[in-house]
């Protein structure tokens, strides 16, 4: 069978398999300035807008990435501020300012970031990396790392909820 549908939208016959004959139904201009053809449009684009998939939030490996920098650089407040608003921040920080008052430099060498899972409020992501480290008193070494840290997402913000201290301790 055939099918035609000319620029005017008068149709025209159309052959079929058993040989009856219909008429194309009229197809709207959509194609011309004015007029419902920008409406088509828009509502074709905002369709396909809204069936795409969502892009990742990416919030927690940047915040992990940002608070392995502030290690780095020993920046305590910046640490703190990194973690959830709750007791647990109040109650590390004097650990955290004192652990990062011992170091001299530390170097995350090779970092590897993998968010583990994300619901939107909770995600997991892993952090690896070679650990080098000189303390103040002159001691030094490395140490490989394999950390996961939890975040939590508040009012639009992602924080550490928990992270396990004790793999970043040096001797």
């Amino acid at each position: 069978g055939w099918l035609c549908a000319p620029p005017n939208g008068a149709g025209c016959p159309e052959r079929i398999a058993d040989g009856e004959t219909n008429r194309v139904p009229n197809v709207p201009n959509v194609s011309g300035r004015g007029g419902l053809g920008w409406v088509w449009w828009g509502l074709l684009l905002v369709v396909l807008g809204c069936s795409a998939p969502a892009a990742p939030d990416d919030g927690p490996v940047r915040l992990v990435q940002q608070v392995a920098a502030a290690w780095e650089a020993g920046d305590s407040t910046t640490i703190l501020n990194s973690i959830e608003p709750s007791a647990w921040r109040r109650e590390i920080g004097a650990e955290i300012r004192q652990y990062t008052g011992s170091i001299q430099s530390l170097a995350l060498d090779d970092p590897t970031y993998t968010l583990l899972n994300n619901d939107g409020t909770l995600a997991r992501v892993r952090l690896e990396a070679r650990l080098r480290y000189r303390l103040r008193d002159g001691r030094t070494g490395t140490q490989p790392l394999n950390l996961v840290i939890e975040t939590v997402q508040l009012d639009g913000t992602w924080y550490i909820r928990q992270l396990d201290l004790a793999q970043l301790s040096v001797q």
